[in-house]
């Protein structure tokens, strides 16, 4: 390997590091009403609050913002989501606001959830798929 390739890998695994997507899965538990704003240049924006409810046993409640477009990707309360976000904080006399910003969301679903949408049929290939075969060496190639 050359060095030059080496520093690439490392320039690249550093920007990985520094751009970690935050997300969390869990279900909507309370969505908020939507609001609407003006803001000092007389454009009107749009925000939704929600809050998610992890299966961790500490630190599992988190409110999420939608702005804007964003408020769109809102799903029905109850519905199992992927949230990825980022978390920013505003200072104002003083006093410190975080936020958690929703960027992407998506319905999570178990892998007993996609077995039973996939119906019996694929089901049953896509487990034939991963069977492994005397002939096959164990490769998955």
């Amino acid at each position: 390997m050359s060095w030059e390739y080496l520093e690439k890998m490392k320039a690249k695994i550093l920007n990985e590091l520094k751009t970690k997507k935050m997300n969390v899965i869990g279900k909507i538990v309370e969505i908020k009403e939507k609001q609407t704003f003006t803001s000092a240049a007389g454009k009107e924006w749009e925000k939704i609050n929600f809050v998610v409810k992890t299966d961790a046993e500490y630190n599992n409640t988190y409110f999420f913002e939608l702005f804007g477009d964003k408020c769109g990707l809102i799903l029905p309360e109850g519905t199992m989501v992927n949230v990825q976000f980022n978390i920013s904080c505003k200072e104002y006399k003083n006093t410190y606001f975080t936020s958690l910003s929703v960027w992407k969301m998506e319905e999570h679903f178990t892998d007993d959830q996609q077995y039973q949408m996939l119906g019996e049929e694929e089901t049953k290939k896509a487990l034939n798929d991963l069977t492994i075969r005397p002939d096959d060496n164990g490769l998955p190639f």
